[in-house]
């Protein structure tokens, strides 16, 4: 027997759970949207924090190097501001990773699994702090590469044109180099994804606290066609299956109930549900679907109406 560790019963835990039949069954209420936001917004962050690191490292070798050649001339170079702001990158880059990646892992191997408030509450708090995070960071990171470069300190104009010049790479201003424009740009990518991320987990959470963790149920095997056989042997769709709750509710009516529309000879005219939302489908209302020129006079032939609606 799995152990159960936390509440959680690994039990449940399958890689089964990983194929994308599974990942993105539409019964649960936005979880494609929540998979496909989560991943966007931890592999575009991954990819700035990893060229964020790549920054950083070759600007700590820049600096080393050059107080080392010209020790005797007392050089110093000069280039804390773009190390600070990536260390703030890469340090809110790994929280999404944290956060996000967590909340993939529960959401895939526990999708059943209710949370008490005050993990919510928790986790709100911590996506909201995050997202502020991302921002602050891409910010300071956009007005850094953009005005600022590093700095030469200490020694003469001439020793500091020739150390430049003999370690060129990375450039001492930092909007000349395409990696620094790369990890900026991909951290604000990077955030709009955190964005959407947050906004999804907020609306999801709200929504299990309301009705629950529970998958939506497929429609009854009750409301297939019996002149498609196949069809027994899957789930109907959602437009399948309002069209057949309607057939199977409106053949249920008394002759007396039913409406009777008087329609002109060659012309076209059609009742069709207004359906709520929810299983079973339910009626919530009829529309008429009539060509253009049954009650305005000649004009189109399309309908004006077309397909169930909803409310």
């Amino acid at each position: 027997m799995a152990p159960i560790i936390w509440g959680f019963d690994l039990s449940e835990l399958s890689f089964h759970a990983f194929s994308s039949r599974e990942m993105f069954d539409p019964r649960w209420h936005l979880r494609r949207e929540r998979f496909v936001a989560y991943q966007l917004a931890m592999l575009i962050c991954l990819a700035a924090e990893c060229t964020a690191t790549y920054s950083l490292d070759k600007y700590e070798d820049l600096q080393t190097h050059i107080q080392a050649r010209w020790a005797a001339e007392g050089a110093h170079v000069y280039q804390n501001d773009i190390i600070d702001m990536q260390i703030v990158l890469i340090v809110m880059c790994v929280m999404v990773a944290c956060l996000y990646g967590a909340d993939f892992f529960f959401l895939l191997q526990f999708p059943r699994r209710r949370y008490p408030n005050w993990y919510q509450s928790t986790k709100k708090a911590c996506a909201i702090i995050i997202t502020l995070g991302v921002f602050a960071a891409a910010l300071g990171s956009t007005i850094v590469v953009a005005r600022n470069s590093a700095k030469i300190e200490h020694v003469s104009d001439a020793v500091a044109a020739a150390a430049a010049a003999y370690y060129f790479r990375p450039p001492l201003q930092y909007n000349k180099w395409a990696v620094n424009i790369a990890y900026v740009v991909l951290v604000w990518i990077g955030w709009v994804a955190v964005v959407i991320s947050t906004i999804l987990m907020f609306m999801a959470a709200d929504y299990d606290a309301l009705n629950g963790t529970e998958p939506s149920p497929y429609p009854s095997k009750s409301l297939l066609s019996s002149a498609d056989p196949s069809a027994s042997l899957a789930p109907l769709n959602r437009a399948e299956s309002d069209r057949a709750a309607f057939a199977a509710q409106s053949g249920n009516l008394p002759e007396a109930e039913k409406v009777q529309l008087p329609v002109p000879e060659g012309r076209h005219a059609v009742v069709r549900p207004i359906l709520a939302d929810g299983y079973p489908p339910r009626v919530a209302g009829l529309d008429l679907e009539t060509d253009h020129a049954t009650f305005e006079g000649e004009g189109r032939q399309d309908p004006l109406v077309t397909g169930p609606h909803r409310v």
